[in-house]
């Protein structure tokens, strides 16, 4: 157990090091009607990497998670849809079934501008990056879009 947990330590160091980032993020807004717009997360993720679904309850691995900083200006309506290829497995480390996203997922969240235009909506992505052999430390990526 001891050189298992030395060899994880010793990969993620060389990971790190390397500045490989198997996530990378994009953050747009598109305006729909009624002083509506949808918010657009993207991770497009690297080859052989995964990252988990933001529905996965409390258990298990960190799932990813989008937070919007307070903005009067802006309301948050309903939840935040997901689209990519779902999959889904059971982890028995876990002793749940995990959902997790390959190549690419879109977060999609819909806002309502209470004020003028333009506004800053600022806000932040948590997820934990994964592959066969290793995951990542949780990582937390700011991104900030404007409402025009």
């Amino acid at each position: 157990m001891k050189r298992i947990m030395m060899l994880l330590i010793i990969a993620l160091t060389v990971y790190k090091a390397s500045g490989q980032q198997p996530v990378l993020w994009t953050a747009s807004a598109k305006p729909l009607k009624d002083n509506t717009f949808e918010i657009r997360l993207i991770a497009s993720i690297s080859d052989g990497w995964y990252i988990y679904s933001q529905f996965m309850g409390n258990k298990g691995p960190l799932p990813t998670s989008i937070t919007y900083k307070k903005n009067p200006s802006v309301d948050i309506l309903g939840k935040v849809e997901e689209i990519g290829e779902l999959k889904q497995k059971y982890e028995s480390s876990f002793g749940i079934d995990v959902k997790y996203y390959y190549n690419k997922v879109e977060f999609i969240q819909q806002v309502k501008l209470n004020g003028k235009l333009p506004v800053t909506l600022n806000g932040s992505v948590a997820y934990m990056g994964c592959n066969a052999q290793m995951c990542m430390p949780p990582q937390v990526e700011d991104f900030k879009v404007v409402l025009r």
